[in-house]
Order: C-alpha cells, then structure tokens, then sequence
C-alpha cells in the first residue's frame, strides 16, 4: 500500500487527494499545510507530491537523504490541448523543433485574485510569482524538446502592477487600456 501526505489543502490537494483514493491502493496519512515542522516530519516518512517544484529546499534533501520519492507534479501536462503539441512534436508531424516560442500572458483579473488578494500574496508563504508561473512553462518545454536548454530569455514590466498604481486606482488603468 502507498502511504500518501497532502502537503497544502488548496483546490489541488483536495483534488489530488480524492483521486488518490479512487481506485488505487493507497492511504493518505497525513496531511499539513504552511506548518514546517509536519512538512519536515512527513518528509521523513512519506513519499511528497508537490505541485510547485521545490529542489533545493530542506525537505527535499531531507526525503532525497531518506531515499523518498519526491514528486513533482506539472498539471499542464495533463492538459488535452499542451498534449496534443507533445504529440504533434514526438511523431514527427511538424518537423523538428529548432526554437520555441511560449508565452505566459496573466490576466489582470487572475492577477488580482491569486497575486494581489488570493493564496499568493505573500512570497513569504508560498512562492516568488516567477516560480508560480513559469515552472509549469518551463515543464512543458523540457517535455516537448527532452534536451536540456541552450538558452532562456524573459521579460516583464510593471506597468499596471508597481507601488505607484494602488489598487483603487486599478479600474481606471484598465479603462485606459
């Protein structure tokens, strides 16, 4: 049987914990969220599923030393629409990939409500939105090429979203727009 820990009770831990269940021969035994100490403490027992990548971190090590699995979940993946270009890009049907060009584009409304006001709002508890966002891209381009990459190039501004513009003053921007 597969014991299981649910690191974090958003959306995506529920989800993930309800299909773990189904049909598989799995328990959950324990479940946490934002609590480092239950964080380090299953990673000394369980196997981790996290959905942001964290290499790197203390409980990473702490699972890798224990000889854990850790994973890493790319929910992208999943996506019929990012799995049909897999697919179009593995049997040959539109040639060999030489440059990829994938944009993030963030709605302001997604913005507002994950960035400014929702679960990430404070990189002190979550994560930089740089890692949100673009460790899922990043994903999908190792998945479509399979090879490390030569080069990376990004760019942003903070036309809309700096300490200049409160949020009050957001519609208006938007109107502009």
């Amino acid at each position: 049987m597969l014991k299981i820990a649910i690191l974090g009770l958003g959306d995506r831990g529920m989800n993930y914990g309800t299909l773990a269940l189904a049909g598989t021969d799995a328990q959950i035994t324990a479940v946490c969220d934002k609590d480092p100490e239950r964080v380090r403490l299953a990673a000394e027992k369980f196997h981790l599923t996290k959905e942001q990548t964290f290499l790197g971190s203390e409980t990473f090590f702490l699972a890798a030393e224990k000889g854990l699995k850790v994973v890493v979940c790319h929910v992208l993946r999943y996506s019929l629409f990012y799995q049909k270009i897999n697919q179009l890009i593995k049997d040959g049907s539109i040639g060999r990939p030489v440059l990829i060009r994938h944009s993030e584009n963030i709605g302001y409304w997604h913005y507002i409500h994950s960035y400014v006001r929702g679960h990430w709002h404070r990189e002190e508890e979550t994560s930089p939105m740089l890692m949100a966002k673009c460790c899922h891209d990043m994903d999908l381009l190792y998945w479509w090429t399979n090879s490390r990459f030569a080069s990376i190039y990004s760019q942003g501004d903070l036309t809309f979203y700096n300490c200049i513009l409160k949020l009050f003053e957001l519609d208006a921007a938007l109107e502009i727009w």
